[in-house]
């Protein structure tokens, strides 16, 4: 029986591999052709929610408005932090020359998880033509803005999403962090992404969410996404349901952030999320989740002593596609060789996530507990 299960394991893999070998050339790099920046960039608005981000923040910041144009406008939207995070963006709002302005929040209404408030509220004062979200730690260089301007102007889209460069201490990060790029491409086809009648599927990516304001104020949102856990992903879906024309790539300068510095940290930051995010708050959901990543990881091992030939064959070729996906993105290839020992850490967060929430019966997120209940009646993203 066992054998068995690493036979079915192993060709599972297989058929993983050959359509991840279609699906990562389908991602597009960002950075290598792009069109000269315009002679006149449009109006900008660049949205950051910060909470507790004292030790983060000020870098990511001083990068940004040491290259801004005239016309860019910096909102940072400080949510009831509990360090220093207040008072260090009042003193780089002082020191600005009115580059960066700064919304307040003190209290938090019902109905609303914190950062998704937060974005809401610096949208509400925003001025811009275009509208960039993005987060309290991403380090973003201003001719990049200008290139994706460009492009977005050329190319008449109205959503332009960015994946940065993913910034990490540990080797065993880097391999989650792989995993996680696999996933994502498994689960999400350009043509899906791009096609206007799939009003079910969109993409968004926290570090670099580019939004026609036009577009964004016909579209429901943030009030559509007050309780999504996830976002960032959603506003993607609501900028397509409002008949945004819209692309995922991948940035291969410019963008960058130290998404989580160990793997301890990775666990801590996406217990609030990858329950929601990924299992829809389902305990069958999640508990399928994490026995179908475990044997992606650990499945083919079962088969190792009878059918040695078949285990390594389909380790080999996750290792293969691995590397020809991280040299496509340019990236350290190393990491990718590992990914399945990613994919059964995925699993261990999805399992953390869901027990963290088993055992408060809510999700809590800065400081604050979501009820379950009223998380699964507002969620709007169906991964």
């Amino acid at each position: 029986m066992i054998p068995l299960v690493g036979l079915i394991s192993c060709l599972i893999m297989l058929f993983c591999a050959a359509v991840l070998l279609f699906r990562i050339k389908e991602i597009q790099r960002f950075g290598d052709d792009v069109s000269e920046p315009l002679a006149a960039p449009p109006s900008l608005s660049v949205i950051i929610a910060a909470c507790n981000e004292e030790n983060t923040i000020e870098p990511a910041l001083r990068r940004l408005m040491s290259d801004c144009e005239p016309n860019w406008e910096i909102i940072v939207v400080e949510d009831r932090s509990s360090d220093g995070t207040r008072a260090l963006l009042e003193r780089l709002a002082a020191d600005s020359e009115h580059r960066l302005r700064l919304v307040l929040i003190d209290e938090l209404p019902d109905g609303w998880l914190g950062k998704v408030h937060a974005l809401h509220q610096g949208s509400l004062v925003a001025s811009g033509d275009w509208f960039l979200f993005s987060d309290a730690d991403i380090h973003i260089d201003g001719a990049l803005i200008r290139q994706t301007l460009a492009h977005v102007e050329r190319q008449r889209l109205d959503h332009l999403a960015l994946l940065p460069k993913l910034m990490t201490k540990t080797f065993l990060t880097r391999i989650v962090i792989a995993a996680f790029v696999a996933v994502f491409a498994l689960s999400s086809s350009r043509k899906r992404r791009q096609d206007a009648a799939e009003l079910n599927h969109g993409v968004g990516v926290g570090a670099f969410n580019l939004c026609r304001r036009s577009v964004f104020r016909r579209s429901e949102g943030f009030e559509w996404l007050r309780l999504e856990v996830a976002d960032d992903l959603a506003l993607g879906l609501a900028m397509k349901r409002a008949g945004a024309r819209h692309e995922v790539l991948v940035a291969t300068w410019g963008l960058e952030v130290e998404w989580y510095p160990d793997l301890a940290g990775m666990f801590r930051g996406l217990e609030k999320n990858s329950f929601g995010a990924a299992c829809h708050y389902s305990y069958p959901r999640a508990l399928g989740a994490v026995v179908g990543l475990s044997l992606w990881a650990l499945g083919p091992l079962c088969c190792v002593w009878t059918h040695p030939f078949a285990c390594f064959l389909a380790y080999g070729s996750m290792a293969a596609v691995g590397f020809l996906g991280a040299r496509h993105l340019n990236w350290n290839a190393l990491p990718f060789f590992f990914a399945p020992v990613g994919f059964f850490f995925i699993g261990l967060m999805i399992a953390n996530s869901a027990w963290s929430a088993w055992r408060r019966g809510a999700i809590r997120w800065r400081g604050t507990d979501y009820d379950l209940d009223e998380l699964r009646r507002c969620q709007v993203l169906r991964l």
